[in-house]
């Protein structure tokens, strides 16, 4: 009951501080110094957050984490959210880091189309891309933005430090590590390359969920395996790739990041700017998508080349009910193909196969498992 009280007082608290408007300057008549504004950078942070355990994905927020003069802050309106509630899981991170169309999900799963030939694609990427909102292109650099900072008073509150609270030219209203601690009563912990962990029970830490996030750690063996595989790759290239990897897995029930992580390494070795008939990650072919209104540079785009590609993997899933094998067989050759020969595409669908299953061994060895979790689990406690 006590966690119960606590969320809605939060979620009730924050629900009052979610436009920049309620910033309130002090007025030169008063005792304490006038608020001195001041801007600063903000630099993407690749991260997951997690409220009470549940993964809430970096593009169902408003805005993503960034880092302001070294430290972590996050939209107010993280506090809001509901960890017991099913959270859409697509969306889009403005302020020049992420471009996506919040509906290019529905977009995407209504890939139609009864043919995945050659023939058939024509139709199925047209109907997939024609309205989708990529013309901004990602940048893996992530160049920022600026925000302001320097006020003492949020919708009548006093704050202890006029760093505390930063606001984009959107009007978003980031806050500290601090201000969520020590204003919100929310505990809050930072893991740089690990994730944001927010705790509103007080009998359980940030710490405590941080201590059993084993997503950071596929993270970080996915990226290590993609280098390996690609030698040109730097690390925050790989870290992005994967990044996107998994943003876009979660949004099928029919795929996993290994299987996405597989193909894409089977199709392009992970070279982005590879081919040009098909191309980019996962080698989507332009003659088709272009009729769909999509140009090469959207297709060497990481994002929506991932994106476009997952949707036809998908769609593939589901005309031959979940069996991996036709499915990646008719990525490369086609549905009609494999339904006439069961031949089709078959050495293909075993090169993916085989590397599917090696990489899940190496995960497996390595101790962290296949199964990128959206709930973490609580360790039980040694005691009664």
């Amino acid at each position: 009951m006590g966690r119960i009280l606590k969320s809605i007082i939060v979620i009730v608290l924050c629900g009052a501080m979610f436009s920049a408007a309620l910033l309130v300057p002090y007025r030169e008549s008063e005792t304490v110094d006038p608020q001195i504004l001041e801007e600063a950078d903000a630099a993407f942070l690749r991260c997951g957050i997690y409220l009470d355990g549940k993964l809430l994905y970096n593009w169902k927020l408003t805005n993503p984490v960034v880092s302001i003069d070294g430290k972590a802050y996050f939209p107010v309106s993280t506090a809001a959210l509901d960890a017991d509630e099913e959270t859409e899981r697509v969306g889009e991170l403005v302020d020049n880091a992420i471009s996506a169309d919040p509906a290019s999900a529905s977009l995407l799963k209504a890939s139609a189309g009864t043919d995945t030939t050659e023939s058939g694609q024509e139709a199925a990427l047209s109907m997939v891309t024609h309205k989708l909102n990529v013309s901004k292109k990602v940048d893996h650099k992530f160049k920022g933005f600026k925000v302001t900072t320097g006020y003492k008073e949020l919708n009548g509150l006093l704050l202890g430090d006029p760093h505390d609270i930063a606001v984009t030219a959107s009007g978003t209203v980031y806050a500290s590590e601090d201000f969520f601690r020590n204003e919100l009563g929310i505990d809050v912990l930072y893991s740089p390359g690990r994730g944001v962990y927010l705790s509103t029970d007080p009998d359980v830490s940030a710490a405590d969920w941080a201590a059993v996030d084993t997503n950071a750690d596929y993270e970080k063996a996915l990226v290590k395996h993609m280098m390996n595989l690609n030698k040109y790759l730097n690390k925050k290239t790989a870290e992005w790739y994967v990044y996107l990897i998994i943003h876009v897995a979660a949004q099928y029930k029919n795929l996993t990041p290994t299987i996405i992580f597989s193909v894409a390494y089977t199709e392009s070795h992970f070279f982005a700017n590879a081919g040009t008939g098909a191309i980019g990650l996962m080698q989507i072919l332009y003659k088709y998508a272009k009729k769909g209104g999509v140009t090469k540079e959207m297709l060497l785009d990481p994002h929506t080349n991932l994106e476009l590609g997952s949707s036809q993997l998908n769609y593939n899933f589901n005309v031959f009910n979940g069996d991996a094998a036709k499915a990646f067989a008719a990525y490369n050759r086609g549905s009609s193909a494999v339904r006439a020969n069961p031949n089709a595409g078959k050495g293909y669908a075993n090169i993916i196969m085989s590397r599917l299953k090696k990489l899940e061994k190496l995960l497996i060895e390595e101790g962290i498992g296949t199964e990128y979790k959206e709930q973490l689990t609580l360790k039980k406690s040694s005691g009664n």
